[in-house]
């Protein structure tokens, strides 16, 4: 029994003048098979990767810095905080509220990186009043260090209200990273780590809605989102009001700007795919074109044959 051992392609070889109409076919032949790929994967969108996600664990740490407001049913606003110059303000003005305040940090899976901040805080009222308004901002050392360290200030604002008010509120939610342009994927970013407050003597730096103004106009910020808020309705028998507040730091998906070698990865593994299709095509089309003659060329045979 006879069978094949090995086995390999023999080559024709066809040759022309420079200037002739086989040369110019085959120079035709190669822009297109160079060209079209590249126009098909451009024109299908997402040839060029603009952006790109990850996803990382944020560094989070509190900054022992807040400013809780609360309002009763007789009309009475009290404001408790941790910046003196406020509180100078707050006591001149008869609204400065004295509160029992706990708080602390929590690493629930020993990874370095805080998972939650629980924060509790008992205020002392009236034996008439109930709390029906409850605002708080909260300050936050906040970073990523996985690409590019970018740093900056996080705040969760939190409020919730009832119109018969309550003598506890419990409020649950989560501190979520914001972006409003792509994080570079190298280097240092501080542009948003500058302080959201800067203690002054003038009340109106600490007013609520000048602070969110200016923190939302920030490229990077945080926001205390996908809340749950609970009250406990009812006078309390010491007449305090308790404000509990849970907040969670979790993983977050960032979107960033590719460098250069992630960008060309990304469009070599297109312009190939369909490179490959064009170049059997075009193989075929050059075989039928060369083996009928259409162009003319000589043919260099991968042998000659000897006489005896």
């Amino acid at each position: 029994m006879i069978y094949n051992v090995y086995s390999h392609s023999l080559v024709l070889r066809y040759r022309a003048y420079l200037f002739s109409k086989a040369s110019f076919f085959q120079l035709i032949a190669t822009i297109l098979l160079v060209v079209c790929p590249y126009v098909i994967a451009f024109r299908s969108s997402g040839f060029w990767l603009k952006e790109n996600m990850y996803r990382e664990m944020p560094i989070v740490n509190y900054e022992y810095n807040a400013i809780v407001q609360i309002s009763t049913n007789k009309d009475r606003t009290l404001v408790w905080s941790t910046y003196n110059l406020l509180n100078d303000i707050l006591i001149s003005q008869n609204e400065f509220a004295i509160a029992t305040v706990k708080s602390n940090e929590h690493d629930f899976n020993l990874d370095g990186r805080k998972d939650k901040l629980k924060f509790s805080a008992s205020f002392q009222l009236n034996s008439d009043e109930i709390v029906t308004h409850v605002s708080s901002l909260f300050f936050f050392d906040y970073q990523f260090i996985l690409f590019s360290r970018l740093m900056l200030k996080g705040m969760a604002y939190v409020q919730s209200s009832d119109y018969f008010g309550g003598s506890k509120l419990s409020i649950i939610g989560d501190l979520d990273f914001i972006q409003r342009e792509l994080v570079p994927y190298k280097g240092v970013n501080r542009d948003n780590y500058d302080a959201v407050i800067s203690p002054t003597v003038y009340a109106e730096s600490y007013d609520f809605a000048e602070i969110l103004d200016k923190y939302s106009s920030r490229n990077f910020t945080t926001r205390f989102q996908n809340s749950y808020s609970f009250w406990n309705r009812g006078f309390s028998e010491q007449n305090l009001f308790v404000l509990d507040v849970s907040v969670n730091f979790r993983e977050q998906l960032i979107r960033y700007k590719p460098g250069f070698w992630e960008l060309m990865k990304f469009a070599w593994i297109q312009y190939l795919a369909i490179f490959l299709i064009f170049q059997f095509v075009f193989n075929r089309v050059k075989i039928f074109v060369f083996e009928n003659q259409l162009f003319p060329t000589i043919i260099v045979h991968p042998f000659k044959t000897k006489s005896l």
